[in-house]
């Protein structure tokens, strides 16, 4: 039904329970990530950007929007729809400035801890912050046409590239995306999905978890 970016696509196969709450936030920074990736007027994105920011801020019934997405966002998020706007920020900051990429890690990383929160799995928080920043790290070198952000990436996430502990059953998803993006920036950036072995690389963390 939402759009979702082929990585976090992989990923939401292995989610076992709270499904919702996956695809929501997946389908959420695909869609921002269109919006700001495909902008050919910067003003247009910045306004739709502005209108999640506001919309997410709001309690369900503060809100006539019909919006499918937004609307499984509250399905899925309730009260905690709100902890989504640092995922936006994140993709606001890269659309104002492109060579402001920290902001746009801390969104990712943000949103991965919040899945964590959601789903009850605070003990895991951290860890699942750091995959969400191996996502932002590789989706930036892969992603985006330009050596100097390719090589921004890849080198700050060299920093913090350590084996991880197993993840929880409730979390594999975010334990896919963060396994395959270790794996992209290993190779130097490459794309998370394409080759013939990720999708074996996919199911292993996908049912392990490590």
């Amino acid at each position: 039904m939402f759009q979702i970016a082929e990585p976090a696509r992989v990923a939401l196969g292995s989610a076992i329970e709270q499904r919702g709450v996956f695809e929501s936030a997946f389908a959420l920074d695909t869609l921002l990530g269109s919006t700001v990736l495909g902008a050919s007027e910067p003003i247009v994105a910045q306004i739709r950007l502005a209108w999640w920011r506001d919309q997410i801020g709001k309690q369900r019934d503060e809100t006539s929007s019909n919006d499918p997405l937004l609307n499984h966002i509250f399905d899925a998020w309730g009260t905690d729809a709100h902890s989504l706007i640092a995922l936006v920020d994140g993709w606001e900051a890269l659309l104002a400035d492109p060579k402001n990429l920290s902001e746009f890690v801390h969104g990712r990383a943000s949103l991965a801890g919040s899945i964590a929160s959601r789903l009850n799995q605070q003990k895991e928080a951290k860890a699942a912050e750091l995959n969400g920043k191996w996502w932002a790290y590789a989706d930036l070198a892969s992603r985006l046409d330009d050596v100097e952000i390719r090589e921004w990436a890849v080198s700050h996430a060299r920093q913090i590239l350590k084996k991880p502990g197993r993840t929880s059953p409730q979390l594999r998803p975010l334990a896919v995306l963060g396994g395959l993006a270790r794996r992209s920036l290993k190779h130097g950036g490459t794309p998370m999905i394409g080759d013939r072995l990720s999708p074996f690389v996919a199911l292993r963390l996908g049912m392990f978890g490590i």
